[in-house]
């Protein structure tokens, strides 16, 4: 379900994910300014979120990072957060347990030769199989990507692995993206799209 934000965020924070997400468009700018505005949107949902879930002040929250570098609230973590950004979306995760969540805008790739060096061989052939192959590739990428930040160490540590604990809700943020939320188990999962 995507909506505006309400009342409910904050009782179905306490048990489930929370996502948040807003869409900003950026102009003609170069790939590094396009990364530094996506990062910043990126804190604004952070902050929105810590405020609007918690009450709590974000900017003035100190935020650390594991050994494998997973970013995590210094004061508060029994509060997880997970963001990415995309294109011109940012998104940010938040929940009660440790949570991963990617974006990904479906762009042209070698989406084949990508997944044969990284992917899995059932996860090639689940490409090669279809008939769209780069909706495809980019749902498993998002997959992907959001168990190595829920795991927290990482693609290196999970990329092409067959074998995955936990529970993934994929979701389509705005029309021509794919996104995938991870977490330990499956549990209920709302998302509130903000105005720019």
């Amino acid at each position: 379900m995507m909506e505006r934000n309400g009342n409910g965020a904050k009782d179905f924070g306490r048990n489930g994910v929370v996502v948040y997400m807003k869409k900003r468009e950026l102009g003609e700018v170069s790939k590094k300014e396009r990364s530094h505005r996506l990062s910043k949107l990126g804190r604004e949902l952070l902050y929105y979120g810590l405020t609007e879930l918690y009450g709590l002040e974000g900017e003035k929250e100190p935020i650390g990072k594991t050994p494998y570098g997973k970013p995590y609230l210094v004061h508060h973590p029994e509060i997880h957060y997970n963001i990415s950004h995309s294109g011109s979306v940012a998104v940010c995760a938040f929940a009660p347990f440790p949570v991963g969540v990617d974006i990904q805008e479906k762009v042209p790739s070698a989406a084949e030769k990508i997944a044969g060096r990284f992917f899995s061989a059932e996860e090639v052939q689940e490409i090669q199989r279809s008939e769209d192959p780069e909706r495809v590739f980019f749902q498993i990428w998002t997959r992907e990507e959001s168990f190595a930040k829920w795991d927290g160490r990482g693609l290196s540590h999970n990329l092409g692995s067959e074998k995955k604990t936990g529970y993934c809700f994929e979701f389509i943020p705005y029309e021509g993206y794919f996104g995938a939320v991870w977490t330990e188990k499956k549990v209920p999962v709302r998302f509130w799209r903000l105005g720019e």
